[in-house]
């Protein structure tokens, strides 16, 4: 039940044993970017035996910190509804996504275009992503996180993303007329 925000790793096992929690500053984006595609990619580095893994990908509902989360808390002082971020308010109530990891040395690329067009509406939504694995097999699989270093440092998790930003409709600008108005004398 240890913090693990500092560590060059996360880790995803089977059973919902471990999972990870994920989330991307979108700052930089247009308030009004239309997603065409985002994708989360995630390179693996090690497993505890040759079996895949599958892992479905939640949206967190409530804010955690990165280095004070743990399987019961979501920051210090504040539990999560369920051990494992696994409650109603913890995460949404169904996964948005799903991924296979089955090889090291290897990115998995998840499909997170929902959840981030989602966020660009409502950036107060944007509480991350949590990887869940599926109730099969026994394997765990670590990712580099993004305090990987030297080089391990190209391979931290990437957030790549494909936009659009609407044209704006144009206001029609009033051309001006001449008005001829009578003049009456009294």
């Amino acid at each position: 039940d240890a913090n693990q925000g500092g560590a060059s790793t996360i880790q995803v096992r089977s059973n919902e044993v471990l999972s990870a929690l994920l989330r991307f500053d979108l700052e930089a984006l247009p308030d009004h970017a239309r997603i065409k595609r985002a994708t989360l990619s995630l390179f693996a580095v090690d497993r505890t035996n040759p079996q895949g893994i599958s892992m479905w990908v939640y949206t967190l509902q409530r804010p955690w910190e990165e280095r004070q989360a743990t399987w019961r808390l979501a920051r210090d002082g504040e539990p999560w509804t369920k051990p494992g971020a696994s409650g109603p308010g913890d995460r949404s109530a169904f996964p948005f996504a799903s991924a296979v990891a089955s090889r090291l040395e290897d990115w998995t690329s998840i499909d997170v275009t929902s959840a981030v067009q989602a966020w660009i509406e409502d950036p107060e939504a944007n509480d991350g992503l949590i990887l869940v694995g599926e109730q099969d097999g026994s394997v765990a699989y670590r990712f580099y996180s993004r305090e990987a270093e030297g080089d391990a440092a190209p391979y931290r998790p990437q957030l790549i993303i494909s936009y659009w930003e609407p044209t704006p409709t144009p206001v029609p600008t009033p051309t001006p007329q001449r008005v001829y108005m009578p003049l009456i004398r009294r």
